[in-house]
């Protein structure tokens, strides 16, 4: 009498049929205690959450790339507003008008040092020792070079560049070292001028390292 292989799947000299395998294992875990097949369960259950675990992993590198680029981009914007604001204090410099200067100051906070002078605090003194130096003959020119962001925050933006001032009908020409801070205000959507420092250049090359440095 020939098996049908209605239990294993299979008859003699054939290949195992559809879901013969299925069966086979299905089988083979009878004769496993509850504790190995529970095993088997919790093992089973760990790849799940393995794949699980991938999958999510890969959509947040995905995110992360895609939010790394538009932060990119937002930082690149707020650099070039931080340099539009510093140009229009050197357009301020260069136009030696009041009204150009009182609108890129901070009202709330101002400090400037100017070169060879002592700190001066508080918006209105700030704005004076301007208007002493637009009236003037110190300052006929104003020329900048090198701007750029040295420091950038969410508020706060710090900027230098060099000034070569020229004066006395352009007879005399000086360049200056210019640290600029900028505070960024809510309200006027844009960012002030907070503090201005100027230091003259007396030796214009740098000084090299020490080979033993």
């Amino acid at each position: 009498m020939a098996f049908t292989g209605s239990t294993l799947g299979m008859t003699p000299g054939t290949a195992p049929v559809r879901g013969g395998a299925s069966r086979v294992r299905l089988l083979a875990s009878l004769d496993k205690s509850p504790e190995e097949l529970k095993l088997e369960a919790r093992e089973l259950a760990l790849q799940a959450e393995k794949l699980r675990l991938e999958v999510e992993r890969e959509e947040l590198t995905r995110q992360l790339d895609k939010y790394s680029d538009i932060l990119t981009a937002a930082e690149d914007d707020q650099i070039e507003q931080v340099l539009q604001a510093n140009e229009k204090f050197v357009k301020a410099m260069q136009s030696k008008r009041m009204a150009s200067m009182k609108r890129i100051w901070s009202y709330k906070k101002a400090m400037v040092v100017h070169a060879g002078k002592p700190a001066i605090s508080g918006v209105e003194n700030v704005l004076h020792s301007f208007k002493g130096i637009f009236q003037g003959r110190s300052l006929s020119s104003v020329k900048a070079e090198d701007a750029k962001v040295v420091a950038l925050a969410a508020n706060v933006a710090v900027v230098t560049c060099t000034l070569e001032i020229s004066g006395f009908a352009g007879m005399s020409k000086s360049k200056m070292i210019v640290t600029n801070v900028f505070e960024f205000n809510g309200n006027e959507s844009g960012w002030l001028l907070i503090e201005h420092h100027c230091s003259p250049i007396l030796f214009p090359s740098v000084p090299k390292p020490r080979p033993d440095f």
